[in-house]
């Protein structure tokens, strides 16, 4: 055998307070964490978009909520309130102990339609209308509370025109997807969703922003009728407070719309951009009459469905990003090996990859995934649009691969997009540093394998890896599109790295 040896909607109103003299000191809570009740008297106004104004004192529904963190002398502390319809009050459990008698500022969060909420994170969606007001006070006394603020739309709003019915998916934006009680924290990210025509003639609105604001770009793609357009827009479009709507693309019409071959989708995590490439469906010579026995037979692969597959393998800032740390202690990237924010991630097992997966699917509500070993190949190759090169994008391996001779080489991994892109735009496929895949490996698999959508084995001690990089045993050998290696699922060495799927 064959193997490498390296020893996140529902209907309603939501309001978040989060209130303090200095927002950047709202960090740490307060060490009581008693449970207290109080009341509320929320005093002010919401400014909606296009300037209309809703009367915040007599337009509340009965189990409405608002979140407040108050930051006093000894800490933040948290809270929550319902309104009661009846009485017309706000009831308040809160855990700690709030200063009395001072006038303090507040910033203020209100979320409109937002989904889910619990005692320490607030779902929301792309649907939920998100307000703020930075300059808000309260001031507490006797066991009540007085809040004012002057809430305004945090980001611009708009829905999109079409035919009845018609379905498409929409990337390039960014929203605030969850907000994190216990650190205080909103979460942004980018990613895409999908968007149906009413009876109305129009999507519901989206509250987002521009993932990229200085291209000002968005992504349709439709699916009925594989329309695949970018539309570049001007600063007016989702403007603070301001709505608008567009019109789709259609068959008879593009509508300002712009065609595109290659469709790329822009994802945002923690402040990190990243693109995905789709990979059209189709059918490839899998394996080499040339390599090793485990290449062999060379047979005919049909992938019936797209995909995506990361531009670059998952960077270290990406992985911060996700996990906040490192792999694992006694794992830290050095310079030895190399390291900076679009150096690949290593030290990196597959079943690590899992656990980034994981977290990376709740944050984005995506289904990212490893690459099957067949769809990994496809892509190196250039799918579609392969010119039949031995590396991932030409046939010197220098001018596609980072690689060096040896297990034990001192050379470190390179960037990310230091070497040219290979036909579909996908970058070190070759080389750098290797790659998990999802399959079991098999050293026997190519004679029994399936021909369409393969899998890999049911069962199997490793897992595959492909690629090669610095460090590979056989150099530049091991970084052909068809070289292939495996390794436990829970061993993990500096030449180890990753790419998403979607």
């Amino acid at each position: 055998m064959k193997t490498l040896f390296y020893s996140l909607f529902a209907a309603g109103l939501l309001l978040f307070a989060a209130c303090s003299s200095d927002v950047e000191e709202m960090t740490t809570h307060n060490e009581d964490r008693t449970l207290h009740t109080a009341t509320l008297r929320f005093e002010g106004d919401i400014q909606r978009f296009d300037a209309q104004t809703r009367a915040a004192t007599s337009a509340w529904k009965d189990g409405e909520k608002i979140y407040i963190q108050f930051q006093t002398d000894e800490g933040r502390v948290d809270g929550k309130a319902v309104y009661n319809s009846q009485t017309g009050e706000w009831k308040m459990n809160y855990y700690g102990v709030i200063t009395k008698g001072e006038l303090n500022k507040c910033k203020v969060y209100y979320f409109e339609g937002q989904e889910t909420d619990n005692s320490e994170e607030i779902s929301i969606s792309h649907l939920a209308a998100p307000y703020e007001d930075s300059l808000a006070t309260y001031f507490f006394n006797d066991g009540s509370i007085t809040l004012k603020a002057h809430l305004a739309p945090m980001t611009g709003r708009i829905r999109f025109r079409g035919p009845v019915g018609c379905t498409f998916t929409l990337s390039g934006m960014k929203w605030s997807n969850r907000y994190d009680v216990i650190n205080d924290s909103l979460w942004q990210i980018g990613s895409y969703f999908t968007l149906t025509v009413g009876s109305d003639g129009f999507t519901p609105y989206v509250y987002t922003s521009f993932i990229d604001d200085s291209a000002r770009q968005l992504l349709v793609e439709d699916e009925d009728n594989k329309l695949y357009c970018y539309k570049r827009f001007d600063t007016s479009v989702l403007a603070k407070g301001k709505s608008g709507f567009v019109d789709i693309p259609t068959k008879d019409d593009s509508n300002g719309w712009r065609s595109v071959t290659n469709v790329e989708r822009i994802f945002m995590v923690g402040g990190v951009l990243f693109k995905m490439i789709k990979v059209e469906a189709g059918t490839f010579q899998m394996g080499s009459e040339d390599g090793e026995d485990d290449e062999k037979p060379v047979h005919q692969v049909t992938l019936t469905k797209d995909y995506f597959m990361g531009e670059t393998e998952v960077t270290q800032a990406l992985w911060y990003a996700v996990m906040g740390q490192s792999p694992a202690k006694g794992r830290q990237w050095s310079t030895s090996y190399g390291m900076g924010d679009n150096y690949p991630a290593y030290y990196i097992s597959y079943d690590d990859c899992q656990n980034f997966l994981m977290k990376f699917n709740y944050i984005t509500g995506s289904q990212f995934r490893l690459p099957t070993e067949a769809e990994w190949e496809f892509a190196a190759h250039g799918g579609n649009q392969s010119k039949g090169y031995i590396y991932a994008g030409s046939n010197k391996a220098n001018e596609v691969a980072d690689y060096i001779e040896g297990y034990y080489s001192a050379t470190p991994a390179n960037s990310v997009k230091a070497l040219l892109a290979n036909e579909l735009g996908f970058y070190q496929m070759s080389g750098n540093v290797w790659e998990w895949c999802a399959d079991w490996y098999d050293e026997n698999y190519y004679a029994n394998t399936s021909n369409t959508n393969p899998m890999g084995p049911d069962i199997g001690t490793n897992r595959v890896i492909r690629g090669g990089g610095i460090g590979a045993k056989n150099g530049e050998k091991d970084c052909r599109v068809a070289n292939r290696w495996s390794l436990s699922p829970s061993s993990y060495t500096a030449r180890i790295g990753f790419r998403l799927a979607l």
